[in-house]
């Protein structure tokens, strides 16, 4: 009969629809911790050529003073991977929350 389905057909078909809001939810989570790592890696990096971004960000005060244009600037740029995830990622959320919500 043509209901009949493969294990990876039922996988695609059935499983990862069910799975896709709670992997959304996990990426998210991972992407906010790794994105928000500050001390763990200021402490463990000792090159400035290796430093992670939000640890760059440092570089723009000295004892001078603060660039704060050009700090502005750099976490501006360096926000927007993340906004432009959550607008890709945002339409599996909102379908997340509200599937639970319909009965029937």
């Amino acid at each position: 009969p043509r209901w009949w389905c493969t294990r990876m057909g039922a996988f695609r078909r059935v499983i990862f629809p069910l799975l896709a809001p709670g992997l959304a939810a996990a990426s998210i989570f991972a992407l906010v911790n790794a994105w928000n790592e500050y001390l763990f890696a200021y402490i463990l990096i000792n090159d400035n050529s290796k430093y992670t971004l939000n640890v760059w960000l440092m570089t723009f005060t000295t004892e001078r003073g603060t660039d704060y244009g050009a700090l502005m600037a750099a976490s501006t740029m360096i926000a927007l991977p993340v906004v432009i995830f959550f607008m890709i990622i945002q339409s599996k959320m909102a379908a997340g929350l509200t599937s639970g919500a319909v009965k029937g």
